[in-house]
């Protein structure tokens, strides 16, 4: 079943991911508490930043095919104020209960609902209307919206999309058809910082490996969840970029938003009830 699931999974993270520009942990991280009740935080993170990762490298990769493009430098700005946030968040996790976690997972998500509702989507459209900044001031605040994205999504494995639609949305006035490229460009480097440091770092306790897949295990990396996962993924991601260019973004706001809504209520239910 697990066979199954895991790549089902990953076929609508490759969808969603590439329409509202999430990394996919909004799903990947309440799908596998669901499907292992007892596996471990660290686990189940490490597993999302993997899948994140090579989603990541994916979209972007079709992105650029589209045409968008960005300086090195706002590159750099990017990635490293994510990879900053995930070292932090990920050191957050060793000192934190596994079920203070989740409820920050849950919290996190619904205020990201309640924020992208209030909010304005912005309509621009045209690929020659909008460049990538280069003000100090500017470059600052994209620096700042991904140190923050990354510390949540170290912390709860989020790929940190869910944080940073709205912040590039409501706060920086991102067009919004600009705003899934470079979410996809922050979670990749993030994700593969998260993914390095549970890569190298020996479990703190026992925890669960589905008996499955453990062969596929290295520490905190089980190696055989990302694999199913991504494979999902790859099959959808141009899918998503289709279905994206057509949707209006008062549409994916909407749709968005509800998607936020139901698992942040499914994982706060499930953690006030352990």
């Amino acid at each position: 079943m697990v066979y199954i699931l895991l790549p089902i999974t990953g076929i609508f993270v490759g969808i969603l991911s590439t329409i509202f520009g999430v990394g996919g942990g909004i799903i990947t991280v309440p799908i596998l508490y669901l499907m292992f009740p007892k596996i471990s935080p660290q686990l189940v993170i490490s597993t999302s930043m993997g899948m994140i990762f090579i989603n990541s490298l994916i979209n972007t990769r079709n992105f650029l095919k589209q045409g968008k493009k960005i300086t090195l430098h706002f590159f750099f700005n990017l990635s490293l104020g994510m990879t900053f946030g995930v070292i932090f968040g990920t050191n957050i996790v060793n000192s934190v209960s596994p079920m203070a976690i989740k409820k920050i997972f849950g919290v996190t998500l619904l205020f990201v609902a309640i924020k992208t509702t209030l909010s304005k989507a912005n309509r621009k459209t045209s690929k020659t209307d909008w460049a990538p900044p280069s003000g100090l001031i500017t470059q600052i605040k994209y620096f700042l919206a991904c140190l923050l994205a990354g510390t949540l999504a170290g912390t709860t494995g989020l790929g940190g999309g869910a944080i940073l639609v709205p912040v590039f949305i409501t706060l920086l006035r991102t067009p919004y058809n600009w705003v899934s490229f470079l979410s996809n460009i922050c979670m990749g480097s993030g994700a593969l910082v998260g993914l390095l440091s549970y890569l190298y770092t020996k479990p703190i306790n026992d925890s669960f490996q589905p008996e499955i897949l453990s062969f596929a295990q290295f520490n905190n990396v089980n190696f055989g969840l990302i694999t199913l996962l991504s494979t999902g993924a790859l099959l959808s991601s141009r899918l998503g970029i289709k279905l994206g260019e057509r949707l209006d973004p008062i549409t994916s706001k909407r749709l968005f938003t509800g998607l936020l809504v139901i698992i942040s209520s499914k994982i706060l239910y499930n953690s006030l009830n352990f």
